[in-house]
């Protein structure tokens, strides 16, 4: 995790009024938004807090925009791949909630530090986004997988001997976007392209992947 991730402002075509967005990275695309949300964290040393405004969703990571910034949040920034024991909840009393664990991006190697999150529904339904972020941690988890596992090929005398194993399938690109159900209840803004600011170049792909 990491807090108050680059931001620019961009004004809505359908009612002029200006909203802050995440600066997206090259490759990057926002998946969809979710106004009125409820965000929480609980870690060591400034990730810490309880905030209202609204959270995005990338193919590669959550950010929250609080719509009450203080002078040292602005922004929260969850990259996917971090992210562990994610749990939703629908409790008779109380809103609908997505929770999990994430790992500080300054975190020393191999540390077991951990910040809590919660990310609260307070109004409307969670059909839309809820699948979405299910989906694309698993992509993730998948490409991951794949880069960091490749098993090595066997000694060139043993190829012949060696029974051929099925390639295993690629992980298809995220198209799941474009067939998403969307939720009536569900007040999730899903976004066809990402918006960006004209004036700013594109940073270079997004780090932790």
């Amino acid at each position: 995790m990491a807090l108050n991730p680059q931001l620019i402002t961009v004004a809505q075509a359908y009612n002029g009024k200006s909203q802050l967005f995440p600066q997206v990275f090259q490759g990057e695309m926002i998946f969809c938004s979710r106004e009125q949300s409820h965000f929480k964290i609980d870690g060591p040393r400034e990730y810490k807090g309880s905030f209202a405004g609204t959270i995005f969703l990338t193919n590669f990571r959550m950010i929250f925009v609080p719509s009450k910034p203080t002078p040292t949040i602005t922004a929260i920034e969850i990259p996917l791949i971090f992210v562990s024991n994610e749990k939703m909840s629908q409790p008779i009393f109380g809103a609908n909630n997505l929770s999990g664990l994430v790992t500080p991006v300054d975190a020393p190697p191999n540390s077991s530090e951990r910040i809590k999150w919660r990310l609260s529904f307070t109004n409307g339904g969670m059909g839309t986004l809820v699948p979405l972020f299910y989906a694309t941690l698993e992509y993730l988890r998948v490409s991951s997988l794949r880069r960091h596992h490749q098993e090595p090929p066997p000694p060139p005398e043993f190829e012949q001997q060696q029974p051929t194993k099925p390639d295993t399938p690629k992980p298809e690109p995220p198209s799941f976007i474009q067939t998403a159900l969307l939720d009536p209840n569900d007040p999730t803004k899903v976004y066809l392209t990402s918006p960006v600011d004209p004036a700013q170049a594109l940073p270079e792909k997004y780090p932790i992947v």
